[in-house]
């Protein structure tokens, strides 16, 4: 592999360390891909709301996943400064967000905290 993809591959792992350190019991594996880590679950969204209050969607909503992300997202961005422009919840929540727009996001979201 070349140096870049070295590093960028160091630095997903380290993000997803520190996820898995926030999220003790989200099921989060350093050998997946983040779009993989992410899909069909609630957890950047619990991570989230760790650190920004949101509205919770009602887990009878046929969306829910999407809902609650799309509401996380919007109060990172209020309280963060860390606008999702490049993201899309559901892209995300159907495993097919863009891996290095969901590293940057990360990487934002823990620089700001």
């Amino acid at each position: 592999r070349a140096a870049y993809q070295r590093t960028v591959w160091v630095g997903k792992k380290q993000l997803l360390q520190w996820c898995m350190d926030e999220l003790p019991d989200a099921k989060l594996h350093t050998n997946k891909t983040l779009a993989l880590n992410f899909y069909n679950n609630n957890y950047l969204a619990s991570l989230i709301g760790k650190y920004c209050e949101f509205e919770e969607a009602s887990e009878n909503s046929q969306d829910f996943l999407v809902v609650n992300l799309t509401n996380a997202l919007l109060a990172a961005e209020d309280k963060l400064a860390v606008k999702k422009t490049f993201l899309n919840p559901s892209d995300i929540i159907n495993g097919s967000a863009d891996d290095h727009a969901l590293l940057l996001y990360l990487a934002l979201i823990k620089r700001k905290l």
